[in-house]
């Protein structure tokens, strides 16, 4: 067997596409860095699906809350450009409920 195929050999290829070593007589295994995983829940509650996703399920529940589409626009932007706030927002004023009126 030649040096490069025992060197391709001792190589295996991870999710990523980087390559690690895997232990043989002539190579010793290095550790996948840690930050090349699964990606963080922040990362993925950051993501461009996940604030549409956010910015339609507000458009919904503000149209369905007061009635007029220029309020639902203001939740949707809401959803779209700051998701962790909005979102818990709208579920604690009770998702797609309508507004209690206060005014006797």
């Amino acid at each position: 067997m030649s040096p490069l195929a025992k060197r391709l050999a001792a190589r295996r290829r991870i999710g990523t596409g980087d390559y690690i070593a895997v232990g043989d007589d002539t190579t010793t295994a290095t550790p996948a860095s840690s930050n090349s995983s699964s990606p963080s829940l922040s990362d993925a509650l950051g993501s461009d699906t996940v604030k549409t996703a956010a910015g339609i399920a507000l458009v919904y529940h503000g149209y369905k809350r007061t009635g007029s589409l220029l309020w639902a626009l203001f939740y949707g932007a809401a959803g779209k450009y700051i998701p962790l706030v909005a979102v818990p927002v709208a579920v604690a004023q009770g998702f797609g409920k309508t507004k209690k009126c206060t005014v006797e």
